[in-house]
């Protein structure tokens, strides 16, 4: 019961005996209560863990873009002053 208290209060319920322990018998279904409150600590993190990777994954390729972009900038700025100083230095 204890391992069940900690799960409910990592998900932000702060009062799990009232709600579930005391309240056992005015419930209507508390076996199944019981489990969905376990399958949504499960579930939800889960969830959470992915949709921040895909975020930070979508981030990086545009990261990456920007970087292959700027890339191909400096390159064509270093051809240019290469070029001045190859065939303007006479000057």
């Amino acid at each position: 019961m204890i391992v069940l208290k900690l799960v409910t209060m990592m998900l932000g319920e702060m009062d799990f005996d009232r709600a579930y322990v005391d309240a056992s018998n005015e419930q209507h279904f508390p076996v199944i209560n019981l489990m969905m409150l376990l399958l949504f600590a499960v579930i939800v993190p889960i969830l959470l863990m992915n949709l921040l990777v895909g975020l930070a994954v979508g981030d990086l390729m545009q990261i990456q873009q920007n970087a292959r972009l700027k890339r191909l900038a400096m390159q064509v700025f270093s051809e240019r002053i290469f070029v001045n100083e190859v065939f303007f230095s006479n000057t």
